[in-house]
């Protein structure tokens, strides 16, 4: 196995960091995948948020229900 070895500047050193701390904003915004329904996912989320600021531990499991019977 060879060892591959990057040399950065600090501009590119800083420029990194930046798009890591852009990206620990986002993971913020963006829900977890618990459903194909977007909108059912960002409230999940957000309840969870509110569960671990609480102190509460969380664990959210959703199974794939068929729901066909409601529009008909």
């Amino acid at each position: 196995m060879r060892r591959v070895s990057f040399c950065f500047t600090e501009q590119e050193h800083a420029a990194g960091e930046y798009v890591k701390m852009i990206r620990d904003t986002l993971k913020l915004l963006i829900p977890v995948q618990y459903t194909e329904n977007e909108l059912l996912n960002i409230l999940l989320t957000d309840k969870e948020a509110v569960m671990k600021e609480k102190g509460s531990s969380v664990e959210i499991n959703v199974d794939n229900v068929n729901l066909d019977f409601i529009f008909r």
